[in-house]
C-alpha cells in the first residue's frame, strides 16, 4: 500500500494495528491503540515515526478501512 491517508471526518476512529510475534513463532496483528482525530497526533502518528525507524511492521485503519500497511522484511 502507499502511504497513510491522513482525513478528517465526523467521529472518525483511527486504530494502530502491530504485527507482533508468539512464543510459538506464529505472527498476528494486535491492536495498539485507537483513538479519534484530535488524540491522532500524540497517539498514532509518533507511534508510527518509531514504528518505521525501527521497521517494526503494522497497519493503520480508519473506521475499519484499512489505509496503510507496512510490509518490511
Amino acid at each position: 500500500m502507499g502511504e497513510v491517508i491522513y482525513g478528517v471526518f465526523d467521529n472518525s476512529m483511527w486504530e494502530l494495528h502491530v504485527l507482533l510475534k508468539d512464543t510459538d513463532g506464529s505472527e498476528h496483528y494486535v491492536r495498539w491503540v485507537r483513538c479519534d482525530d484530535k488524540r491522532f497526533p500524540t497517539l498514532i502518528s509518533r507511534k508510527i515515526r518509531e514504528f518505521e525507524k525501527n521497521f517494526q511492521n503494522f497497519r493503520v485503519y480508519l473506521d475499519g478501512e484499512l489505509v496503510h500497511e507496512t510490509d518490511y522484511r
